[in-house]
């Protein structure tokens, strides 16, 4: 399959070898808030329910979590989530999630 650009491209969306460039090291490109919002993604709260928590339009929960999958280079949400959990980011507490306080990263 041919991207609009004429580029290789597989059925799945993927690049020519069909994996994703994967970011190796996330803290490095996703923000305290995205983190935030993140966690609360994990914790099973909708996008709409993000927003209220947050006073945040739904539109700017989706935009900001598009932005940190689209840095990580995340499949999917669920699949950043994944990403943040194996690289010590966010973690469980209790019967959620929480961002974890990263050194040197000033929180708002």
């Amino acid at each position: 399959m041919k991207s609009a650009r004429g580029e290789s491209k597989s059925a799945s969306g993927t690049g020519p070898s069909g994996t994703l460039p994967v970011i190796s090291s996330p803290e490095n490109v996703i923000t305290p808030r995205q983190l935030e919002l993140l966690a609360l993604y994990a914790s099973g709260h909708s996008k709409e329910q993000i927003g209220e928590i947050k006073f945040l339009s739904p539109h700017t929960v989706r935009n900001i979590l598009a932005v940190a999958q689209e840095r990580v280079g995340a499949r999917n949400l669920t699949h950043l989530c994944v990403i943040c959990v194996d690289a010590g980011l966010i973690r469980k507490n209790g019967v959620g999630y929480k961002p974890v306080q990263v050194e040197g990263v000033v929180g708002e």
